[in-house]
């Protein structure tokens, strides 16, 4: 059986190697999904069978793909289409982990398709139907302490701000800060403290080498990085954003522990005001109303569980000398738990708590 997750993390030299010992005369100048995907059509053609797992993207006409984190969750030759009889006959919701068989496209179709579904969030869909949906759980107060403890900065934070699983916890930085490598030091620090947890890092308006750096780092540390370049559409940051979200909104549900840390809350506020119409309000000049929707949404979704897991945010917001950002980041500022100042350990602090005032 072919795995095309497993293909995706190989090498390109080594994907060309195996499509030479197969015998395949390959078109010059495939990108990666592809040299995977004429792999994969050629074990279906001989009769093998090929099977894919990665996250479900739902789309307005009831269809949806499995999209894959190697590729950020972006459209890809190796994405395997998701009929809308399926999507409906299991119950199936965006963001789910799926995993199944795949067959390859036929007459006019383009893509590989999902002939069934072995497994959701990697237990048998049978039990799909006893899973409560992420917003009819239960919210409960977050006491359940999370140790980002590992080198001398994290510990003075931990120190100054104590974080709590379920928190969301805004990180002030400067423009020239980087966060980035930041959160990926987080992120190691908290798989440490917390092995069972589903830790995603995903990061918008990243320079490519920055990118590079956090998937390489990330590589067997059992951390999930996805992200997108600054030169990507204002589209395919807010889908990649809220495809990351519902990823880890499912594996709530089923009870665990998931984190997400994300940069920055002011790219995608930007990101979200280009690709909506506009809704004739301001905050201020060039800030519309609307623009900050999709990054609240994304923080109000942090909670700790009653009847287990939790979905902790950890979210990097800019506070430089353009007033633009400024009033961005002032709409985040009282939904925090914690606020953090990586670059100033001492003006970090915790926000009282409903039990705290109690």
């Amino acid at each position: 059986m072919t795995s095309l997750p497993e293909l995706c993390e190989q090498p390109r030299d080594a994907l060309v190697g195996r499509a030479a010992a197969q015998g395949l005369g390959l078109t010059p100048h495939l990108g990666h999904d592809q040299l995977v995907a004429e792999l994969a059509l050629d074990q279906l053609a001989r009769g093998a069978e090929v099977w894919t797992e990665g996250e479900l993207s739902t789309l307005y006409d009831g269809f949806g793909f499995v999209r894959l984190a190697r590729y950020d969750y972006g459209e890809s030759a190796v994405d395997a289409y998701v009929s809308p009889r399926q999507i409906r006959a299991l119950g199936l919701r965006h963001g789910h982990r799926v995993r199944g068989r795949v067959r390859a496209p036929r007459d006019e179709e383009r893509f590989l398709a999902l002939l069934e579904v072995e497994a959701v969030q990697g237990t048998p869909v049978r039990d799909l139907g006893d899973v409560a949906p992420f917003e009819a759980l239960e919210v409960a107060q977050a006491g359940r302490p999370l140790a980002i403890g590992g080198d001398g900065e994290l510990d003075a934070l931990a120190a100054q701000a104590p974080w709590r699983l379920g928190d969301r916890v805004l990180v002030h930085t400067s423009p020239s800060f980087g966060a980035a490598t930041w959160l990926r030091r987080v992120a190691d620090a908290a798989v440490a403290a917390c092995p069972a947890a589903a830790v995603t890092v995903c990061l918008l308006e990243q320079r490519p080498e920055e990118l590079a750096a956090a998937r390489a780092g990330a590589a067997g540390a059992g951390v999930r990085v996805v992200g997108a370049a600054f030169a990507e559409a204002p589209r395919r940051l807010t889908q990649l954003a809220d495809l990351a979200l519902h990823a880890a909104m499912r594996d709530v549900e089923r009870g665990r522990d998931a984190l997400l840390l994300f940069d920055s809350l002011a790219a995608l506020t930007h990101a979200h005001a280009r690709s909506e119409a506009p809704s004739g309000a301001w905050i201020q000049p060039g800030l519309d109303a609307r623009a900050p929707l999709a990054a609240k949404r994304l923080l109000a979704a942090a909670r700790q569980v009653a009847a287990g897991g939790s979905l902790t945010v950890i979210a990097t917001t800019r506070s430089g000398d353009s007033p633009l950002e400024q009033a961005i980041a002032n709409e985040f500022l009282s939904t925090s738990n914690s606020d953090v100042w990586p670059e100033h350990p001492e003006r970090s602090r915790t926000r009282p708590r409903p039990t705290d005032r109690s």
